[in-house]
């Protein structure tokens, strides 16, 4: 999930007047899990979108949407799909990435090395 996604949850939760319990108890799980959501700090299940959006009283499309409006590279590809390279150029950019990732983690796992007096 992203921030934004949940922001606009903690964002419908308050226009609405409910509190945290409120909604949790909604949801059948805890507060403090419920928390989390909102926080982006755990996962959140298209399930509970659907049980946000009706217990907002809106579509699931109205607590997506923030998302895909911050994200206009997404929606570049989608709307420029050309038989199916959107995908193709999405996969090589999620790649990229996590050699990228890969790489700082290692830099970072090696320095702390070196600053521990490892060799």
């Amino acid at each position: 999930m992203s921030y934004v996604i949940s922001q606009r949850i903690k964002a419908l939760r308050v226009e609405r007047g409910f509190s945290q319990e409120d909604v949790a108890v909604k949801l059948e799980m805890s507060r403090q899990r419920y928390s989390r959501i909102e926080s982006n700090q755990v996962p959140i299940t298209f399930k509970a979108i659907e049980q946000l959006a009706n217990i907002f009283s809106v579509s699931t499309r109205e607590i997506t949407k923030a998302s895909e409006e911050k994200k206009p590279l997404k929606v570049l590809f989608r709307e420029n799909n050309a038989q199916g390279a959107s995908d193709e150029v999405i996969d090589k950019i999620q790649q990229i990435l996590e050699y990228m990732n890969a790489h700082e983690r290692l830099y970072y796992k090696m320095k702390e090395g070196k600053a521990h007096g490892k060799a």
